[in-house]
């Protein structure tokens, strides 16, 4: 996928974006590119239930297959 994002920095605040936009709580993003990590960048948020926290995720799935295919 590194060639449909291109730059994962705007990726993460892409995804940040569609988190706020849903109403996360305590949304944060952490930048792992200094030390030994599965990922480059991390992103952790909250949600008022099961089902909100849920949706949110369903919400980053397809906003990023519609912008990123």
């Amino acid at each position: 996928m590194g060639d449909r994002i291109g730059d994962f920095t705007k990726f993460s605040v892409f995804c940040a974006d569609v988190l706020f936009a849903k109403k996360g709580i305590n949304v944060r993003g952490f930048d792992l590119t200094g030390i030994s990590a599965p990922s480059e960048y991390t992103l952790i948020a909250s949600g008022t239930s099961t089902r909100h926290a849920a949706a949110m995720a369903e919400n980053i799935v397809m906003a990023v297959k519609e912008k990123y295919n």
